[in-house]
């Protein structure tokens, strides 16, 4: 029998984008509830159209969105994570980058897809949470 080691950074880089792609999976399904578990409580997002700081602030910002919308889905084409180490801060984070589609239908509009690279920064306290989410429209 054959004794295999696991990669500790790797098993954690395999956690960390899985725990990215249930964040998407929350916010296709308009999962509030979820989402709140998800954002630390000192959250950014900034986006093409805006900037929210504070868990309350994106929260009233994605109760907006998808109250807008009658269907929201987000397709995850690549994401990659990064463990990274904030020595003077004697913290450390991962970073996921998220090439996605992000798909809306609605009666004014039946389908919409916006080609979008969000970069999520994920930080540990008791469990992990979302620190800060930038987006970028791509061009098309």
């Amino acid at each position: 029998m054959e004794y295999k080691t696991v990669d500790f950074e790797k098993m954690n880089t395999i956690i960390i984008e899985d725990l990215t792609k249930k964040y998407f999976d929350s916010f296709s399904k308009k999962n509030i509830k979820e989402l709140e578990k998800m954002y630390s409580d000192n959250i950014l997002l900034h986006d093409w159209s805006g900037v929210w700081r504070g868990k309350q602030q994106v929260l009233d910002m994605n109760k907006e969105l998808f109250e807008g919308v009658e269907l929201i889905k987000v397709d995850v084409l690549n994401t990659k994570a990064f463990h990274i180490s904030l020595r003077e801060e004697r913290k450390s984070m991962w970073r996921v980058y998220c090439h996605i589609y992000i798909k809306t239908s609605n009666d004014k509009d039946l389908n919409t897809t916006l080609d979008v690279m969000d970069v999520i920064d994920w930080g540990y306290n008791e469990k992990p949470k979302i620190l800060k989410i930038k987006a970028y429209k791509c061009n098309k």
